[in-house]
């Protein structure tokens, strides 16, 4: 199983912003984190709310990375 740690602060934000616009379903997708130019990228989740056969993109949140995963990139 895929695991990725959130400000919840953050989460809660967007899921909000996902309530007043009355969506009634969440698509979540967990992105690993990459490396570009040599600098470590951090994992998001994705998210994408649905109302009745629409879609809408409500952006991401990226993961919290430990000091030590940030030193060690």
């Amino acid at each position: 199983m895929k695991k990725i740690k959130l400000n919840l602060n953050a989460l809660l934000k967007t899921l909000i912003e996902m309530e007043r616009d009355h969506m009634n379903e969440v698509e979540l997708q967990i992105v690993p984190s990459q490396y570009d130019c040599g600098e470590r990228q951090p994992a998001f989740l994705h998210l994408e709310g649905i109302r009745a056969g629409e879609r809408k993109d409500y952006e991401s949140v990226d993961e919290i990375l430990k000091v030590e995963e940030l030193k060690s990139a």
